[in-house]
């Protein structure tokens, strides 16, 4: 999905930036107004030619602008509808919506208005179109709003996930008392019979060890019999050795003993050969306290089997599984995930409304319905949107959910077996179970990562739309603000006046546009130093605004716009190249990371280099300040912009040791 949205993706972010710089300079003509009228001449009598033309002009321009965006939007469309419906759609309606506002006949009719010198009119039509204009680019800005429910059928798979892997767990322990019964089972008559042996052979070896010591028996005939006792203790041994049992278990014990006290018989043969009467003896003395631990350990494997679980027990424990198997797989299968509003687009609220009061034709039409005089092919995609919804949620079985309720019957006959005490029988069937419920997990693990790709890809390519239309915007207020300073305060007329209260609400624009932007980070909640450089562009944005509303279009405020400019490059650099990693390893999960924690927005090299660049714009500042200083008696403005710089400091060291504890956790 995302490599066909990296294709278009820049002819879209035109289309929205193009849309910016229409709505603004609609918006200036709004503020400009007439020349003013000569003296002694009413506002509502017609205005000499000389006097309209510039407007009028100016005013064709904007509604010959819409007509080339409103055909290009077209022509995207087409090119879009295949690869990506749902941004065709969104144009589709977007086009469908400027129509239906007659913004272009709007226009005509202000047009009309001017040349009749009723110039209040006229100001209130421009004000109108511009809000039209603008709830059209809030609508082309704005993504459809499913993502209430990617978070629902996440919410729903996370659910399902940490039930399963209660029941998971419930199945393992299950597992391991079944196998436990059954090797308890299997090696019971084994353990007794081998006790008994070792019993006996203790029994000889005592007697041995007395008649070589008192030379009962001669040392060559000892020393047979020393290595015919080695030989009958080692096949006990191995008979140990071979019982089903784990590793640290008193059975494991009981083998090693058994085994050591036939090292300590060939011993003593070898020491009865050399008629070593005192090392024999030590050697047979150990081989004896080997094989009366060996039967010690005997003892606590038998009881320890006698404690163990009932198979009736277990068969109990192993229906309640099934049955919470079985709710599971039910819930999995039913649940109903699905968001009534996910997928319909945000209606603006009444303070944007375009048109007059109560005007229906003002909003964009429901997202998949065909627009007004859009002129749309007949083969265009037909609500895109609705396969959007019922990718995510409804009540379609989860991913996994067969193979959770296919563990149910073997859970089932595995409780049958436990109550017949066969449990060799049930602990294979519990194991084809948990195989099932494991796929199962890993099934739920798949589209969870899934969808959080999915979820980057879609807070992504809003924001690299949104990023990119502040930066059109506010290389336009850098070079309106460059010619004001260079043509200097002295010589400003009406109109600079006018354009400088313009590109004071650019720079407020794009500030309310960073604010849109943090909070969607900050909601998203995976990165450092992404929402605190976006933090820094509201504010510098905000203060860029309210020195242009005072007239002040000097270095410090041209230094802060290139400051936003470089920021919002920069972030545009690393949106762009996050979305080339997830094009070039779509397959690929995010090393890792936990199935409870998402994946950063941006890795830590990216963030560590906003925080360097962030780091340079504060040097560059502060520089650039220091030479604009004169003296002890500096301009007010410099002290407030260098205690700012001060804040920013700050802000960038505790960054830095945010980002150190983050990339420290993920180690």
């Amino acid at each position: 999905m995302l490599a066909r949205s990296n294709q278009q993706c820049p002819v879209f972010c035109a289309i929205v930036c193009a849309l910016v710089l229409i709505a603004s300079h609609s918006a200036a003509f709004a503020q400009q107004g007439p020349s003013p009228s000569p003296a002694g001449q009413r506002a509502d009598q017609p205005a000499r030619a000389e006097d309209l033309q510039p407007l009028t002009d100016r005013q064709a321009l904007v509604r010959d602008r819409v007509t080339r965006l409103e055909d290009r939007m077209f022509q995207l469309h087409d090119a879009l509808r295949k690869n990506e419906p749902e941004k065709a759609q969104k144009l589709l309606s977007t086009l469908g919506a400027s129509r239906s506002m007659l913004v272009r006949q709007k226009i005509d009719e202000i047009i009309a208005t001017l040349k009749a010198g009723q110039y209040a009119d006229a100001r209130d039509q421009q004000e109108a179109v511009t809000r039209d204009l603008q709830t059209l680019l809030k609508y082309l800005l704005e993504e459809p709003d499913n993502s209430e429910a990617r978070k629902h059928e996440m919410e729903r798979l996370h659910a399902a996930r940490e039930s399963l892997e209660r029941v998971i767990a419930d199945q393992q322990r299950e597992l391991e008392q079944a196998q436990a019964a059954a090797d308890a089972q299997a090696r019971s008559a084994a353990l007794q019979t081998a006790r008994r042996a070792l019993q006996e052979l203790a029994e000889r070896q005592a007697e041995l060890r007395t008649k070589s010591q008192n030379g009962t028996v001669p040392p060559e005939t000892a020393a047979a019999r020393q290595r015919s006792l080695a030989e009958d203790t080692a096949r006990q041994a191995k008979t140990l050795h071979d019982l089903p049992r784990k590793e640290d278990s008193p059975a494991t014990q009981s083998a090693k003993s058994a085994q050591r006290a036939v090292d300590e018989m060939k011993q003593a043969g070898d020491r009865l050969d050399q008629s070593d009467k005192d090392s024999a003896s030590k050697a047979q003395e150990r081989a004896e306290s080997a094989l009366k631990d060996a039967i010690d350990q005997i003892e606590k494997q038998l009881q320890a089997d006698a404690a163990a679980t009932p198979a009736s027990d277990q068969a109990v424990e192993q229906e309640k599984t099934a049955r919470d198997t079985e709710q599971l797989g039910g819930e999995m299968k039913s649940a109903d995930a699905k968001s009534p509003d996910a997928n319909s687009p945000s209606q603006p609220d009444d303070s944007n409304k375009p048109g007059e009061s109560g005007d229906s034709k003002g909003q964009p039409p429901p997202n998949g319905q065909s627009p007004p005089e859009s002129n749309s092919p007949s083969d265009a995609p037909d609500k895109p949107g609705e396969q959007s919804e019922q990718d995510l949620g409804d009540n379609k079985p989860l991913p996994g959910q067969q193979e959770v309720e296919n563990a149910v019957p073997l859970q089932r006959e595995a409780a049958e077996d436990l109550k017949k005490e066969k449990p060799k029988d049930a602990a294979e069937k519990q194991a084809e179970a948990l195989k099932k419920l494991k796929t199962a997990r890993e099934l739920l693990d798949d589209t969870l990562e899934q969808l959080r790709k999915e979820q980057q890809e879609t807070l992504l390519a809003a924001l690299e739309t949104r990023f990119a239309a502040m930066l059109a915007k506010q290389l336009e207020c850098m070079k309106a603000t460059i010619a004001l300073h260079e043509l200097g305060r002295a010589n400003w007329k009406r109109t600079d006046q006018l354009a400088l209260a313009e590109l004071a609400g650019g720079q407020q624009w794009i500030s309310q546009e960073a604010d849109q932007a943090l909070t969607i980070l900050k909601e998203e909640g995976t990165t450092v130093a992404f929402p605190q450089i976006v933090t820094q562009i509201r504010d510098d944005s905000r203060v860029a605004g309210d020195q242009l509303a005072g007239a002040d279009v000097s270095e410090l405020t041209q230094g802060l716009q290139k400051g936003i400019e470089e920021a919002l490059r920069e972030l545009l650099e690393a949106v762009k190249k996050k979305q080339e990693e997830l094009q070039s390893a779509p397959d690929e999960s995010e090393g890792g990371q936990s199935q409870d924690q998402n994946p950063p927005l941006l890795p830590g090299s990216a963030e560590l280099k906003l925080l360097r660049s962030c780091q340079m714009r504060i040097n560059s500042a502060t520089s650039r300040l220091d030479a604009q200083r004169s003296g002890e008696n500096a301009d007010p403005s410099l002290t407030a912009e260098l205690k700012r710089l001060a804040e920013r400091q700050k802000q960038v060291s505790e960054m830095a040791k945010q980002m150190h504890e983050s990339l420290t956790r993920t180690q």
